[in-house]
């Protein structure tokens, strides 16, 4: 007899009322179906941790990665890299990107913001559109600080990430053909 595969209890944060949008993305990213979602939290089970390596990478909606209720990622995942006038009251990239999605926006239509102050939705949009990594500019320090994990010791970081980048490029090619 074959033993399963055990399921990994983990969770992403993100703000209460958009659990919806994170569960989806969740789903898109590493093919996980939310078991719950309440109170800005999305619970769900995954295959192995790295997938939770690839949700740090990659997710825009989430500000905290949880495996069995201890945080993943060593930064908060919500404050983008990309603060073009660094005002302390901008948008969280996060928060951005869960507005856009919430107004059914698609990679194939046009976004025009006529009262942008940190462009934070424009930013998020093309980052959704694109497929480019929210955290591309901060993997080193990500791949840091995953490593301590006993789980992911020895773990290739550089590939895992290289491997979700290709397979953004090619979500982002789909949603932009419609």
């Amino acid at each position: 007899m074959v033993a399963a595969k055990p399921q990994l209890e983990a969770a992403v944060v993100t703000y209460p009322g958009f659990e919806d949008i994170a569960a989806l993305e969740v789903n898109e990213l590493i093919g996980a179906k939310a078991a719950a979602a309440k109170a800005g939290i999305v619970e769900f089970q995954a295959r192995n941790p790295l997938d939770l390596c690839k949700l740090c990478y990659l997710s825009q909606s989430a500000s905290q990665v949880l495996l069995q209720g201890l945080q993943v990622n060593p930064f908060d995942l919500g404050i983008r890299e990309h603060a073009v006038f660094g005002k302390s009251d901008d948008l969280p990239g996060s928060l951005a990107y869960l507005l856009l999605r919430a107004s059914g926006y698609t990679a194939d239509k046009f976004l025009f913001d006529p009262f942008t102050r940190s462009g934070a939705i424009a930013i998020e949009a093309a980052l959704f559109s694109s497929g480019f990594p929210v955290n591309h500019y901060r993997k080193d320090a990500l791949s840091s600080a995953l490593s301590r994990l006993p789980q992911l010791r020895g773990v290739d970081f550089e590939a895992i990430f290289s491997k979700a980048e290709k397979e953004t490029a090619i979500m982002a090619k789909r949603r932009l053909k419609g």
